[in-house]
């Protein structure tokens, strides 16, 4: 593993391995839900579901806080992933030229749609939320300083969760909205990421807490899932007890005192690869039939495919300058 400064909290990093590892997870298991037997890959499907809120609440977590931080700096986050988005669509766009005339010249669609979660690069809707919230960053770090009034809009946004996840279940709602336009969810671990600089749980109750939080998160799901109906567990991300196992997660890992570890550090730095490769492997392994028996050695192959083969191209100096956004 390449040799990478370790500059802040481990722990952090090992959030985002954490939900790297569950995104990958989400995406392989759930064609296997409609399967006969399908307990395992269920059962990892559903316990992933924390894997977006962690994200979010990991980057709430390293900004909230950082009086530096202003317009300036969001802009400049903001144009880096637009500049990331717009040229892995444009080079996609030149391979699958001979095959899809099309998809060149309407460029600008396939840009719009990867940042609203549909097309080809629908994955990149986590991008495009990300664009949104830095454009509130500044207003949610100024309001940060005054801790009881951020823990008042907090509650507040429980609330919009609380109401969004009941109209799930009694009209679907969330299903006629991109994902990525969905900002109370990602305002909320935004936020409760930025909170959780001030939570500690005893290692023991945190354990416990995710224990209980991860069965009954499994039996909610199959419970109220068919009166959404569908299968996708991000219609969940209200759900008391998923924000409950997402906190309680963080929490627990947020606790382990890490040394200076150099493949923490390494493999924190492939998500943004790894997230955007994933999808080919998985697609690959598919199409040849390559350990496709069931979820579970599908989700180890392309992770592993995907962590490998993102550590080779972040050895180049351009393309590590390029995924990690600078």
């Amino acid at each position: 593993m390449t040799q990478y400064k370790v500059n802040r909290d481990q722990a952090i990093d090992l959030i985002k391995i954490v939900a790297m590892c569950m995104v990958v997870c989400l995406h392989t298991t759930h064609p296997y839900l409609n399967h006969p037997v399908h307990y395992i890959e269920y059962i990892l499907y559903n316990t992933s579901v924390m894997a977006v809120p962690l994200f979010f609440m990991v980057s709430g977590y390293l900004l909230i806080g950082r009086p530096e931080k202003d317009y300036r700096y969001s802009f400049k986050k903001i144009w880096k992933m637009l500049r990331f988005v717009f040229i892995i669509v444009a080079i996609w766009g030149v391979i699958c030229l001979p095959w899809d005339k099309e998809f060149f010249s309407t460029l600008a669609g396939n840009i719009s749609g990867a940042l609203l979660c549909y097309y080809t690069f629908d994955r990149f809707w986590f991008l495009g939320a990300l664009c949104l919230l830095y454009c509130l960053y500044p207003l949610i770090n100024r309001l940060y300083g005054d801790l009881r009034n951020f823990s008042a809009v907090l509650a507040v946004t429980v609330v919009i969760l609380s109401l969004v996840f009941i109209s799930n279940l009694t009209q679907g709602l969330e299903k006629h909205i991109y994902q990525t336009l969905r900002l109370w969810n990602w305002i909320f671990y935004f936020m409760l990421g930025g909170l959780c600089k001030h939570l500690t749980l005893p290692r023991t109750t945190a354990a416990i807490l995710i224990i209980i939080s991860a069965v009954t998160n499994i039996l909610v799901i199959r419970w109220l899932g068919p009166h959404i109906p569908t299968t996708y567990c991000e219609y969940f991300y209200g759900c008391p007890v998923v924000i409950l196992l997402s906190t309680s997660v963080f929490i627990f890992l947020k606790g382990f005192k890490i040394g200076n570890s150099p493949v923490i550090a390494g493999l924190s730095r492939l998500f943004l690869p790894v997230y955007t490769f994933h999808d080919f492997f998985f697609e690959l392994f598919e199409h040849y039939g390559i350990m496709t028996y069931n979820g579970g050695t599908l989700f180890i192959a392309v992770l592993l495919s995907s962590i490998a083969f993102s550590w080779l191209i972040m050895k180049i100096p351009l393309l590590n300058r390029f995924f990690t956004l600078r």
